[in-house]
Formats: structure tokens, sequence, C-alpha cells
């Protein structure tokens, strides 16, 4: 399985640069954005917290399948993770 990276631009004082995010960082970065937990997503996933923070911290793979289940636990259409930058999206509950 190949790793997919999203390149999102930063400013160094220098000079501008790219930064390779991993779909693992993006899907931590979309889920705080959201103001959700760990825990309400693995619980979604029926899986264990610890489980799920693996994926995050990118100590396990992460299947197509289960990208499609966070994206719908999430609430974000799945290229949200392939993006540059997040854009406006509703919060949690709202």
């Amino acid at each position: 399985m190949k790793n997919y990276y999203v390149f999102i631009r930063f400013f160094d004082s220098y000079k501008w640069g790219v930064r390779k995010i991993k779909v693992h960082e993006r899907i931590r970065q979309v889920r705080k954005h959201k103001g959700i937990t760990q825990v309400h997503v693995a619980e979604s996933l029926a899986m264990p917290v610890q489980t799920y923070n693996s994926y995050e911290l990118g100590r396990r793979r992460i299947t197509v399948e289960l990208l499609k289940n966070i994206s719908l636990v999430l609430n974000e259409p799945i290229e949200i993770f392939f993006e540059e930058n997040i854009y406006e999206s509703k919060k949690f509950g709202a």
C-alpha cells in the first residue's frame, strides 16, 4: 500500500517550502478542528480507543474502508484527507 501525502505550503522566515502531511496526520487535524474526541470516533467505529489512536499516530495502516468510515463519523467527504487546507465545516453537534 502506498503512502499518500497532502502538501501544505508554509512560510519560512527565509523562503517558501513544502511540508508533507500524511493521511493519518490529516485525520487528526480534521477531528481536532471539529472538536471531536478520539473516544467518540473509536466508539462510533466499534473499536478500542487504543486501536484508533494507533491509526492516528501512524502505527497502523489505514485501509480505504476504514478511511471511508472515519469520514462518515466526522461527517466530511473522504477527499478532505487529501486536500491542502481545512475548509470551514460544521462543528460537531451543530
